[in-house]
């Protein structure tokens, strides 16, 4: 069973998430952790590209953007639109609050909940899914 991190924000504005994300995302790379970070839309798969290069002047986080026809992921962290359960990842952040929960083939999954009615209420109904489930569930109150 994976372990699942709910993240709260204390913000309602979509950068402060997408920059939460960077962080965590570091972490786990600084930790030698394969990282799958899943995106709701293009813009913001684009958007988490640029900011995963420039969130920290001293970062260095090599990464790659994965599309549909590209089957091969060579980095340690990939930003994807969707999931492929065939490549092997440690960390799976969700940033995409339109899907149900994610397939238990990680052994850390991280839900990043901001102040967004959207985002919380999805957040509530996958708490739930894992809950059910039977995964080991945290939540992290986050001040931004």
């Amino acid at each position: 069973m994976p372990r699942v991190d709910f993240y709260i924000l204390d913000s309602s504005h979509s950068v402060g998430r997408l920059q939460f994300a960077c962080r965590l995302t570091e972490k786990a790379y600084r930790l030698r952790h394969k990282v799958f970070i899943l995106v709701e839309s293009a813009e913001q798969q684009a958007h988490l590209d640029k900011l995963l290069w420039t969130f920290r002047a001293e970062s260095f986080i090599p990464h790659g953007v994965k599309r549909a026809e590209n089957r091969e992921v060579l980095q340690p962290v990939v930003i994807g639109l969707d999931l492929d359960t065939n490549i092997k990842f440690d960390v799976f952040i969700n940033l995409d609050c339109t899907r149900d929960i994610v397939p238990e083939i990680f052994d850390r999954i991280i839900e990043i909940i901001d102040e967004d009615e959207m985002i919380r209420e999805s957040g509530r109904h996958r708490y739930r899914q894992y809950q059910t489930r039977g995964d080991t569930l945290s939540t992290h109150k986050i001040q931004v």
